[in-house]
This record gives C-alpha cells, sequence and structure tokens, in this order.
C-alpha cells in the first residue's frame, strides 16, 4: 500500500512539473498574450504570492483584467483549458458586468519550475 501511494504521489508530481512554466516570467507573459488575444487589458497587477500551507511551486497573481464579458469569458476558459496547470477557482472572484466594458478582480495561480527546483534542493540539503 505504502508503495501505491508513493507512486501516485511521483505521479502527481510528474504531472506538476511537466505542466509547469519555467519561471514567473513565463507565466506572466503568457498571461497577457492570451489578454492581448482576446481584447482585454489588466488595469492592475499584483504582486507574486506564495502562502504557506499551499504546495511547493505554487503561486498566486492578482489580476483586475477589463474587456467586454464575452471576451473575458473565453480568455477563462482558454487558460483553463490550456496545457499548462493554471488555476483561478480556488480564490475569491469579484465580476462586474456591464454592457461596455465588464471587470474581474481575480488571483490567477500557477506552477512555477524554478521554484520547485528551489524546494526540491532545500529538502535533499536537509536529508543529508
Amino acid at each position: 500500500k505504502e508503495k501505491e501511494i508513493e507512486r501516485k504521489f511521483n505521479e502527481s508530481r510528474e504531472k506538476i512539473v511537466t505542466k509547469s512554466f519555467k519561471n514567473i516570467g513565463e507565466f506572466e507573459k503568457t498571461i497577457l498574450e492570451r489578454l492581448k488575444k482576446h481584447n482585454l487589458y489588466s488595469q492592475i497587477i499584483g504582486r507574486v504570492e506564495k502562502l504557506n500551507n499551499e504546495i511547493e511551486g505554487k503561486v498566486y497573481i492578482s489580476y483586475e483584467i477589463i474587456g467586454k464579458e464575452k471576451n473575458i469569458k473565453k480568455f477563462i476558459q482558454e487558460l483553463e483549458n490550456g496545457e499548462k496547470l493554471i488555476s483561478l477557482v480556488e480564490t475569491p472572484v469579484y465580476i462586474e458586468i456591464k454592457e461596455e466594458e465588464s471587470k474581474i478582480k481575480l488571483k490567477i495561480a500557477g506552477y512555477i519550475l524554478n521554484l520547485l527546483g528551489k524546494d526540491r534542493y532545500r529538502e535533499s540539503r536537509r536529508s543529508n
């Protein structure tokens, strides 16, 4: 049973590593490219946050995104269905729907490889 648990953990970790971003710059660039593609813009971009009880390598960045409601929906769908691990549903979301311009405030989460590597390095140093 212990080997089965370890196998599942390793499979889950491998999926995270495979679908992670190389660094925070790549994560932010991906978000900004998707915003541009859907004719949206970000009025506010918050700082990078890492929660204490969160899985290693996972970070959150706050965004305030403005544009047409249909474009915001397409943007969210593309992020959720993309090849990278991006999460939108773990934190509170504020949505303001208006005919001309809608607004959404949310935190977008992603896994960052260079942070995964640092955590792994620290773990290996502790065990030596």
